[in-house]
């Protein structure tokens, strides 16, 4: 019985050490610096809102162009 005993308690500190290790290299995953991937997302994400406020300007500032620019008419 003593022996069966041994064996069961080397199996869970075995399981224990392994769980050690997932959790650890989990641990390791998650604080890994973001893939090259995400990061292209990121600089796309925010190019596109540079550009839409970029655009919104423009709209904004196609009135005063026009003021400035209008034709001058010779009677």
């Amino acid at each position: 019985m003593s022996n069966n005993l041994y064996l069961h308690e080397k199996r869970v500190e075995d399981r224990l050490q392994d769980m050690r290790r997932e959790i650890q290299q989990a641990h390791l995953v998650a604080s890994a610096p973001k893939s090259r991937r995400n990061i292209g997302k990121h600089i796309v994400s925010r190019l596109g809102t540079y550009l839409v406020v970029f655009g919104s300007w423009l709209e904004r500032a196609e009135p005063e162009r026009k003021q400035i620019v209008s034709p001058v008419t010779h009677n």
